[in-house]
């Protein structure tokens, strides 16, 4: 296919092939998130192959130290370079956004890439940057989070950094009738006519579980390990700060944070908010009873 239209949280991307064209493919499981709402998409992005130059496209801005840089021309424009070991210093792919990221140019270099064959033009992690800052552009946040739906159709989230056991409770969470994950890893927090809304995305953890659907957000947990299992509320200054530190921010982009800043207090003061010290087995479900099981 030479088109390609996908919908995250109801946030719209939609890449054609330029000239000359790559030819797009999807892997699972992004291919559930295929689709666009009618109007126009969020995002409207081209491809095409073009050898790229090894000079900065503008003035470095930041260094992901790993897989890309980031580089901002004289008329605002956001350029991500993306390079590996493998390559050396020259970028294999370039992606140019206009400053409120509803445009997009992304050159593929053949050189490097070393094959015409069909690709998916926004390769990880280039998917993944484009949501983040649509989102803090007004729309919503990605948090390191796993997201449930219960059979009441409750939406609840397990927010924690790597090794928090988001995974851990996404399995044992399965094992309750009824009850639906959306990511066992990343999940999007968005105001859909002033209600909150939880959203899957396809960006799993190590269970692979992820939906594209959706819940009203009715509570918030922030993991920790713990030898025996309890919970226990929290002030919602705390979960605003804490929900911060667990998003996806691009904080390299200093004019979009007051925006993320308030939307993550605004949900800290509408949703009810606890900590979940646990321990990875069965014990812990029978202190979210109340929360999987209540209508």
């Amino acid at each position: 296919m030479s088109r390609l239209d996908l919908s995250i949280a109801n946030v719209t991307i939609s890449v054609d092939s330029g000239d000359p064209s790559p030819e797009f493919r999807l892997f699972p499981p992004m291919e559930r998130f295929v689709g666009l709402r009618s109007g126009e998409p969020d995002l409207r992005a081209a491809v095409r192959w073009a050898e790229i130059s090894a000079d900065p496209p503008g003035t470095l801005v930041f260094d992901s130290g790993a897989l890309w840089r980031l580089f901002r021309s004289a008329n605002g424009d956001l350029t991500y370079d993306f390079t590996s070991p493998a390559f050396g210093s020259t970028p294999y792919r370039r992606a140019r956004f206009n400053p409120d990221f509803s445009r997009c140019e992304i050159e593929l270099d053949p050189r490097l890439l070393l094959t015409r064959e069909a690709l998916y033009p926004l390769d990880y992690p280039l998917d993944e940057i484009a949501m983040t800052n649509l989102l803090a552009r007004g729309r919503g946040i990605e948090i390191h989070a796993c997201g449930i739906r219960t059979s009441s159709g409750r939406g609840l989230v397990f927010v924690g950094h790597s090794g928090a056991g988001k995974t851990t409770i996404a399995r044992l969470l399965l094992s309750l009738d009824g009850v639906e994950v959306l990511s066992d890893d990343r999940i999007v927090i968005r105001n859909v006519d002033d209600t909150l809304m939880i959203f899957g995305t396809p960006w799993h953890g190590e269970a692979a579980l992820s939906q594209n659907d959706s819940a009203i957000l009715d509570g918030i947990f922030f993991l920790r390990h713990d030898d025996q299992s309890r919970i226990e509320r929290i002030a919602p200054g705390e979960c605003a700060g804490r929900l911060i530190t667990c998003a996806f921010v691009p904080f390299y982009e200093p004019s979009v944070l007051p925006w993320t800043i308030d939307f993550a207090g605004s949900i800290a003061t509408r949703v009810e908010s606890m900590e979940l010290a646990f321990r990875p087995d069965e014990s812990v479900l029978r202190f979210l009873a109340e929360w999987t099981t209540k209508v």
